[in-house]
């Protein structure tokens, strides 16, 4: 689970959102996921996938974006989907809407520091990182991930 929101008083399961990289997916990992979401689902969890493209959506509320888009974009078609879904608090619409609107990262230096001081890195400088390995190199690290 990659995120998980909860409501405030705890009363509800919650939303998850999983992000899919297809550097990552597979067939296999495909069928995972779609048991992972199942299983969700299945005890009261809102599940909304973000897969990275060339990967097909899991369940129809799936995300699907192009590879390397800005984050913000991301953001906001993961929340236009929730807002369809109706999985977002009345109270809350107009905010998530605003912010949907306005086509630009919010306070993206703010939310930098916050994953520096805790401790995060650089997803990408990790990521380019990454694609600078040798083939070889990139299975070894995707075996790791794929088996934790």
């Amino acid at each position: 689970m990659d995120m998980l929101f909860r409501d405030q008083d705890g009363s509800q399961p919650g939303i998850v959102v999983e992000f899919d990289g297809a550097w990552w997916h597979d067939a296999a990992k495909s069928r995972s996921d779609a048991r992972k979401t199942d299983a969700l689902v299945g005890v009261g969890f809102g599940v909304i996938r973000i897969r990275e493209s060339p990967l097909p959506p899991v369940t129809a509320a799936d995300v699907l974006v192009p590879k390397n888009q800005e984050a913000h974009l991301t953001s906001a078609a993961a929340l236009s989907r929730m807002l369809e879904l109706d999985w977002i608090p009345r109270d809350r619409r107009a905010c998530i809407t605003r912010y949907c609107a306005l086509g630009t990262a919010q306070a993206a230096s703010e939310a930098a520091a916050i994953i520096h001081y805790r401790g995060g890195y650089d997803l990408a400088a990790s990521a380019a990182e990454i694609r600078s390995r040798r083939p070889e190199d990139r299975e070894l690290v995707g075996r790791r991930k794929l088996s934790t």
